[in-house]
């Protein structure tokens, strides 16, 4: 089956839509992540399958393949409309002539990243996974080539760039199965899949989110110095994770944790006494946000701005919503070293004015724990005691599992 026979809509060859992707175990692990973080956002429409990969990557294709760099038509038709702007004072010929040689040189370029994509998933240790695609990201695909297509005939560069996606998704050798499988279509999916599994995960959450944040939270700043300017804010409610109560909340920004994975919608609940209390939930746990277009917006006081970046410096953003607690630790001279060296989501102590050794935190208790365990013996909790006590435990029960000689294998 080519992408022709897709754009001709002939149902009669892919009865059940079925493909068979071989995927890399990057890919595999990007899936699983996204379809348990992101579960909630995936349409349930999707065919009935033997495995759940059907929905996510239902929804990766559907969403995914006019901005992917594995649709190679579409990026080629992109870069031409690019180069017609950017050249438009120069004559004619020579026009025409910059422009085929340049994306000539961009096509190239396209194929091989495209060859690596697919060869990646021929790797040994990557997995076979079958998949039904819904009928409605098939026909919407079909509109995408149409349309491509006819942009194609139109600005009359089939000779530059080619008839469409068949051209650089040729056809197997053997067909083996339903038409669907071993076919162009899908090495065009496999690519598509490869390439989404190896964008970061920030962008990837922006991928998942941004029908949130394109329209509920669309006039919420990204960053602390936006927020700075904005002199109001609009209330919204949401229902946060394993609750069934919505909170109503005066949103300050959507910013990223220290580990750059995730982002947090910053903000306040309405103030007790005039003073803001900082808050902070992960954007990709909230569930069901609304405007408040019945209340009133708030008008952020520079004060209530100095709040929020004074506590987002000491604790960070994903700490926000815990309450600090004072905590003091002992460092060998190695844990102190690797407490210098180790930044990330590091907290911020004061040592002891008697021992340099000893250093006193005012952080979460959640923080300290998450980042001393990496330090291992190192470092030493002293206090408070409910802390010190579950590192113990920790390490009691690391150390139980290794404390026989291992089965026989």
């Amino acid at each position: 089956m080519t992408f022709q026979d897709i754009l001709n809509g002939q149902d009669t060859i892919e009865p059940k839509n079925r493909l068979r992707l071989r995927l890399s175990d990057t890919a595999i692990e990007v899936l699983d992540n996204d379809r348990r973080e992101y579960s909630r956002l995936l349409q349930l429409s999707a065919p009935r399958t033997d495995n759940s990969y059907s929905p996510i990557i239902s929804e990766i294709v559907r969403k995914y393949h006019k901005r992917a760099r594995s649709s190679i038509g579409r990026r080629l038709l992109e870069t031409h409309a690019k180069l017609a702007r950017v050249l438009q004072e120069l004559p004619g010929d020579s026009r025409d002539a910059a422009i085929h040689k340049l994306i000539a040189q961009e096509k190239e370029e396209l194929k091989r990243s495209l060859d690596k994509l697919l060869h990646s998933k021929s790797r040994s240790d990557g997995q076979s996974v079958l998949i039904r695609l819904r009928t409605s990201v098939i026909n919407e695909l079909r509109k995408t080539l149409a349309d491509e297509q006819e942009e194609i005939t139109k600005k009359q560069l089939g000779a530059l760039i080619g008839s469409g996606e068949e051209t650089y998704y040729p056809r197997k050798s053997k067909t083996r199965g339903t038409a669907l499988e071993n076919s162009n279509f899908n090495l065009y999916v496999t690519a598509l899949v490869e390439e989404f599994s190896r964008l970061d995960d920030m962008t990837r959450e922006n991928f998942w989110l941004e029908a949130l944040t394109d329209s509920v939270l669309a006039g919420v700043p990204r960053d602390l110095d936006t927020a700075r300017r904005t002199p109001a804010c609009r209330p919204i409610s949401f229902l946060p994770p394993d609750t069934a109560k919505r909170i109503a909340f005066f949103p300050f920004a959507i910013l990223p944790d220290e580990t750059t994975h995730y982002y947090y919608l910053v903000g306040c609940k309405e103030p007790a006494g005039g003073q803001v209390c900082p808050k902070a939930f992960r954007l990709s746990r909230i569930r069901s946000v609304e405007v408040e277009s019945g209340q009133p917006g708030r008008a952020w006081k520079e004060s209530d701005k100095a709040a929020f970046e004074k506590r987002i410096r000491e604790k960070g953003v994903a700490f926000l919503s815990d309450e600090a607690t004072a905590i003091r630790v002992r460092f060998t001279k190695k844990g102190k070293e690797r407490y210098d060296r180790i930044r990330h989501m590091r907290p911020a102590g004061k040592a002891d004015p008697d021992n340099e050794q000893i250093y006193s935190f005012h952080c979460t208790t959640f923080q300290a724990k998450n980042y001393f365990l990496r330090l291992g013996g190192d470092v030493e909790i002293l206090s408070p005691a409910s802390l010190r006590q579950k590192m113990q435990q920790f390490f009691q029960e690391g150390a139980a599992v290794y404390a026989d000689p291992p089965p026989e294998t």
